[in-house]
């Protein structure tokens, strides 16, 4: 490949290349009288500086060149040379991937699929893309070129062995970790590197390949993105449901919103099914979905249907909260009362958020309820089913 990047200009150079920029086309000696060098020495760096096409020789002297203006300006310049580099394609889409797997650790060799091959002029219109096209895909920005041309700019088919392309295919197991937005829409997709033990290849902070954006992830893994059909999400709340033994799931309302399995649920439902409204609620619940060439695990979570139902998720929540408060700093029975009337008001008797306690296992805090149902009013007391 073509590499070019960019280098500060050598000083002496730079000066040189100033002093043209600021008197204009000159001969050597006058150059020299702003520089002071010596016309042998000016002449000793203009040699260089012509070949590198950043000045050239008129009747009058040396001129800058358009690129030694620039030069002149910034203080930059650009080496290009040839190197060998690594680029990864998705097939058959030909997408590129910025892939980072420098000792071959999660990539391996495959044989060939069927109706297999490289389009060499992909890579050919990756390396010519514009700065910005590069930075949003994550292609390195020094590669401009290939090594080897046609006139008609194309790559030769029979290029010498220092420019030979090696295509082969590759796979990788890992694991794909797809997030999104407050909205849903999908922002990044990092691919982690595991092996057959499901144990992740490398630091498990380090993703072997990051894309980011719904349109870089659309282009690379649109299967990722394809909302299922309902009678999918209907057979998937099943499965959910049957997992966690909840009674009467047909009844709930569910949909897919593109990032997890939302079911709507009534206070009713929310208290019926506790342990599962906790645990999707922590994030803690989760739904296997197989899609072409992967199996995704998109968490489960639920909205309450109305004031209510969000009222006796807020009560589960307090509950939670207490138990851990209490487990960092033990509290006496009164004071449990006056923290319970502060977070739950006179919705729940002590009774019932013992009950309620018991049933997400918060044991310790459930006893301690149960003693305050002497003190409680009874005239505030709502049972929960």
């Amino acid at each position: 490949m073509v590499v070019e990047r960019e280098t500060g200009a050598d000083a002496l150079d730079h000066f040189v290349l100033r002093t043209l920029a600021t008197l204009g086309p000159s001969a050597p000696a006058e150059i020299d009288s702003v520089l002071h060098l010596k016309v042998q020495v000016i002449r000793q760096l203009l040699g260089p500086l012509e070949r590198s096409g950043l000045v050239r020789e008129t009747g009058s002297g040396f001129e800058l060149t358009p690129e030694g203006a620039e030069v002149a300006r910034t203080g930059r310049t650009r080496e290009s040379g040839q190197e060998r580099r690594v680029f990864h394609f998705l097939h058959p889409s030909m997408e590129y991937l910025p892939v980072s797997d420098p000792k071959g650790r999660v990539l391996r060799d495959v044989p060939p699929r069927e109706g297999w091959e490289f389009d060499r002029g992909v890579l050919l219109a990756c390396a010519r893309q514009s700065p910005d096209w590069k930075r949003e895909r994550g292609f390195p920005p020094e590669v401009v070129d290939l090594v080897l041309s046609d006139e008609g700019g194309q790559p030769v088919e029979t290029p010498a062995d220092s420019a030979l392309i090696v295509d082969k295919a590759q796979e990788a197991l890992c694991v794909v970790a797809l997030s999104g937005d407050a909205a849903g829409a999908p922002v990044e997709l990092a691919a982690h590197g595991v092996s057959p033990r499901a144990q992740f290849v490398g630091p498990a902070d380090r993703p072997f390949c990051v894309l980011r954006g719904a349109e870089a992830i659309s282009r690379g893994f649109p299967q990722l993105l394809q909302p299922p059909a309902p009678d999918a999400v209907r057979a998937a709340w099943s499965e959910v449901a049957a997992l966690n033994a909840l009674t009467d799931h047909d009844r709930a309302v569910v949909r897919f919103d593109g990032s997890a399995l939302v079911a709507v649920l009534t206070a009713e439902q929310v208290l019926a099914w506790v342990n599962f409204a906790t645990q999707a609620d922590r994030g803690e619940q989760t739904w296997l979905c197989r899609v072409e060439g992967a199996d995704l695990v998109v968490p489960v979570r639920f909205e309450p249907v109305d004031p209510a139902a969000a009222t006796a998720l807020q009560t589960v929540r307090e509950i939670i909260e207490m138990d851990e408060q209490r487990a960092r700093a033990p509290a006496s029975v009164p004071q449990l009362a006056e923290e319970l009337a502060a977070r739950t008001g006179k919705q729940y008797s002590p009774r019932s958020l013992s009950e309620l306690a018991w049933r997400i296992e918060r044991y310790a805090l459930a006893s301690a309820l149960a003693e305050l149902e002497d003190i409680a009013d009874a005239d505030v007391s709502v049972p929960l089913r």
